[in-house]
């Protein structure tokens, strides 16, 4: 009997491992494709995979399945499991089998939410499932639980400024100062300086060069007595950073910012841990501190994050901190006494917080307490009113923005439900998008008001979190300005996130542990994402209604087109979309609840599997009513995605519908892109942008600009690059269309272009645009330099140049070169057969030279001297011409009244002549 229980335990060992392998290889397969969607018919979609000809999809299929015989080998090997309990182990590699989901016929053609998994979501699988594999590894997780307990206050600091200066340092080095950062810091230097807060003589002193780049102005909207310019930003955080300011600047200000940054992650720890004990705190300190906002807000110069520091300590005074002494409270009415200066809104918080405290004290009759916290804050008060009565003679804390009269529709009541709403779901700016771990607040929150001990300060901390944000959403721009997602809710998420504390400790099931391991995972899973490659900048959204790291994890519109925008005012229209969004989150909570029921009865992993899959699940079915409205969108973008990825006869082609092969040609035919005319705001009609923004990859194209039917239409329609600077393709309209012959460079990779009719009365009568494409240059035959900008070139031939660096200053026509660089641009000669490059020096003489295709001149200019340098041209496109200048002067230094404070080198004008 033993013999055949063991025989029968290899048999099924084998065909687990057997079945594991041809998984693994499946989905290494579909890791190569790149699936687009093509068409759509109602709500059934149409869809293309492109596949990598040769042997790469059979060699990832073998690497597959070697890694994971690898894999079970050293588990039996090192791990001391039988080769059972090895395959058992690896079993979670299984989920990889969700990647060949996209591949299948009609599933994802009925609803294409499945194709996320074709995205980046498939490397979240891929995350979830190694890591289900090392946590079933005894000593790793036995590890793990030791490492986790042993973290303490002083490791939490640490780590916490470390990743704060360091993403800082890392993110910053291209984000660079930017929004209200700069003119923090100017008035730090104001103080630095002059020991006042008058800005105007440092502005026009351009003491900002110091740490930013970009052309300042003073923020005022109205000035102070005797015509004196105050910042419309408050002193508190100039003055917080002064000291840190004057020894390191910029750098000096970031790490401080790090520090305050890090001792509040410190205080949401501690009250974390007395209330679910290490291993939760630990968990809600990665998902508040390591999640967004609270990241970036770690390093960029604002002041939420003091305020957020404030607020977090608050919290733990409130809820957990043992008594302390009356010196203890005077240092904390300090505290509650500066939030409103550094920034109004945040007198809020210091009335609800002082209120909450005092009544806690006056509850204990700690009457030296009482008295110690509140006369800082009077004091405080009363100097902040009489801050603005000497500055702007009015004792008004919002006489810096014009006062609240002025403000009109930027402060309204009626703004608050769009704020609310797009605070938490907007997919630009929204909470809840960017970091999900906060859903688990609101129950914990919950649990802590329920609780006798904790239910009066608890519900005092949610009100005033709560009046603190409608007061915010009061105003129009609810987003915060050039900042990352949730802004305005930085200063009371430490007030919040004791609730998600409380939350996972008190749902001790599987199904609640796997939902918080669901959301945490996918709050840092995020906020890596919006780091690991900042020159991409999907951290900072530019208000245009579709979110970057929702647009690139939906590889296009299909994420955008379900996910609510609270940007324009017509935030009911959005209602639907909010609903999906909540609708997702309890479909993924009651997948990780089903899968702890009968007969699954999984533990939290499980139950973390679960949570994604109902989560998935959800979306797939609950998207199909609202991506329809957006398909039009979601098959222009797949058609273009299978433009840009389509490479000759390195790539193969399967149509997915029918399962079948197709050729490359015939791809093309099958995919014209169609654009419909844009609707101008009333007064703001601009003929440069009637169609478009049309992004293209290198190629050739047919464009026929189709008119409505009956409309007797004459001009010309011309395919132009931003702000109609140079037209690429034009044609007459004739009858109902005009026909147009587009060549897209293969050197450069071009950003967008616009259709461009030569009246109104043309751009009324477009209906659509159609491009058919010709012929496109494969990737690997391409250039991949990145267009700033093109201009036309000068003479009797025609022609253009493009920028491909930041080295030079664009005049429309004609450029300056940055200083002593040297710039280089890409010139498109068409049929000319000669340029003369007119080369002119400014204010400060020197030797410029001048390279086209390797042809290297060299001239001496006087100032101002104009002289020109001929070169007769291959007949190719693309020619590289690079210019450089071995001096330099600024026009604001040589020119009166001039504020132009470039660094010029030589400038350029080109003329081609055939």
């Amino acid at each position: 009997m033993a013999q055949v229980d063991l025989a029968f335990g290899l048999r099924a060992t084998v065909w687990r491992g057997t079945g594991l392998a041809l998984v693994l290889a499946a989905a290494a397969i579909a890791s190569q494709a790149e699936i687009v969607v093509v068409g759509s018919e109602g709500a059934s979609f149409r869809r293309m995979a492109l596949l990598p000809a040769g042997p790469a999809p059979w060699v990832a299929a073998a690497v597959a399945v070697a890694t994971a015989a690898l894999l079970v080998w050293a588990l039996a090997r090192f791990a001391g499991a039988a080769p059972a309990r090895s395959v058992s182990t690896a079993a979670p590699l299984a989920l990889l089998g969700l990647w060949v989901v996209p591949l299948l016929p009609v599933l994802a053609d009925r609803w294409p939410m499945l194709l996320l998994l074709a995205g980046p979501l498939r490397w979240v699988v891929a995350v979830v499932a190694a890591g289900l594999v090392l946590w079933r590894i005894e000593r790793v997780r036995l590890a793990t639980e030791t490492a986790v307990v042993r973290v303490g206050p002083r490791a939490v600091v640490g780590v916490s400024l470390l990743v704060f200066v360091g993403v800082g340092a890392y993110v910053g080095r291209v984000q660079g100062l930017d929004g209200d950062e700069p003119h923090y810091l100017m008035i730090a230097q104001s103080l630095l300086a002059d020991g006042d807060l008058a800005i105007e003589n440092n502005y026009l002193a351009r003491e900002f060069e110091a740490f930013s780049d970009r052309e300042l102005r003073p923020p005022f909207l109205r000035r102070g007595l005797d015509g004196v310019i105050y910042s419309v930003h408050a002193p508190g955080l100039p003055v917080l950073l002064l000291p840190a300011y004057a020894l390191g600047g910029a750098r000096g200000a970031i790490v401080f910012l790090g520090l305050v940054a890090a001792l509040a992650a410190l205080a949401i720890y501690r009250l974390a841990r007395e209330l679910a004990g290490p291993r939760v705190a630990l968990a809600v300190w990665a998902g508040v501190a390591l999640g967004t906002p609270f990241l970036f807000h770690g390093w960029l110069i604002y002041p939420e994050m003091p305020a957020a520091f404030v607020t977090a300590w608050a919290a733990w005074w409130t809820l957990r901190a043992p008594p302390a002494e009356w010196k203890t409270w005077v240092l904390r009415g300090v505290a509650l006494a500066a939030l409103p200066w550094f920034h109004t809104k945040f007198a809020v918080l210091t009335a609800g917080l002082g209120a909450t405290l005092g009544l806690g004290l006056l509850i204990r009759r700690q009457w030296a307490s009482l008295v110690a916290v509140s006369v800082p804050v009077a004091v405080s008060t009363a100097g902040w009113f009489a801050f603005f009565w000497v500055l702007y003679g009015v004792a008004d804390p919002t006489i810096p923005y014009g006062g609240t009269a002025a403000q009109g529709e930027q402060l309204m009541w009626a703004n608050v439900p769009r704020g609310v709403l797009g605070l938490l779901f907007d997919q630009e700016f929204g909470l809840l998008v960017h970091s999900p771990v906060y859903v688990l607040a609101p129950l914990g929150l919950a649990a802590l008001m329920w609780r006798r001990d904790t239910r009066w300060p608890a519900l005092a901390l949610v009100a005033t979190a709560l009046i603190f944000v409608v007061s915010s959403t009061r105003y129009y721009m609810w987003w915060g300005g050039t900042s990352v997602p949730a802004r305005f809710l930085i200063p009371v998420l430490p007030l919040i996130a004791p609730g998600i504390a409380v939350a996972i400790a008190s749902w001790r099931g599987a199904a609640a542990r796997g939902l918080a391991a669901g959301l945490l995972l996918a709050t840092l899973l995020i906020s890596l994402r919006l780091v690991v490659v900042p020159e991409q900048g999907l951290a900072f959204n530019w208000r245009d209604g579709s979110g970057k790291f929702v647009e690139w994890l939906g590889q296009g519109s299909l994420l955008v087109s379900v996910l609510p925008s609270l940007w324009s005012r017509d935030w009911v229209a959005q209602l639907p979309r909010v609903l999906f969004a909540v609708g997702v989150v309890i479909a993924a909570m009651a997948g990780g609840w089903l899968a702890t029921r009968r007969p699954w009865r999984c533990g939290p992993a499980g139950a973390l599997v679960g949570v994604g899959l109902g989560g998935l699940l959800g979306a797939t079915v609950l998207a199909t009513p609202l991506i329809a409205d957006g398909a039009p969108v979601i098959v222009r973008d797949g058609r273009t995605r299978l433009l840009d990825t389509l490479d000759g006869r390195r790539t193969r082609v399967v149509d997915l519908r029918r399962w079948q092969r197709i050729r490359g040609e015939d791809a093309l035919a099958a995919v014209p892109l169609v654009y419909e005319p844009n609707v101008p705001e009333a007064g703001e009609r601009d003929l440069t942008q009637t169609v478009g923004p049309i992004v293209l990859s290198p190629g050739r194209y047919d464009l026929s600009v189709r008119f409505r039917p009956g409309e007797r239409v004459t001009g010309r329609v011309a395919v132009t690059t931003r702000a109609g600077r140079v037209t690429l393709a034009s044609a007459e309209a004739h009858d109902d269309e005009a026909r147009l012959d587009l060549v897209i460079p293969p050197e450069i990779v071009m950003t967008t272009l616009w259709v461009t009719p030569s009246d109104a009365a043309l751009a009324d009568a477009i209906d659509h645009v159609e491009i058919r494409p010709r012929a496109i240059v494969p990737r690997t035959e391409r250039g991949g330099r990145f267009v700033h900008q093109i201009d036309w070139a000068g003479g009797t031939a025609g022609g253009y140049y493009a920028h491909v660096d930041r080295l030079s200053f664009a005049e429309g026509g004609v450029f300056w070169t940055r200083g002593s660089s040297e710039s280089e641009v890409l010139l498109y000669p068409g049929r000319a057969a000669l340029l003369v490059a007119w080369l002119q020096a400014g204010a400060a003489g020197g030797r410029a030279e001048i390279d086209v295709a390797g042809d290297r001149r060299t001239l001496t200019l006087e100032p101002g001297e104009r002289r020109p340098v001929e070169f007769r041209l291959p007949g190719v496109e693309g020619l590289p011409v690079r210019v450089g200048f071995d001096g330099g002067f600024r026009p604001s230094e040589v020119e009166a009244g001039s504020k132009d404070t470039r660094w010029l080198g030589v400038r350029v004008t080109f003329e081609l002549h055939r």
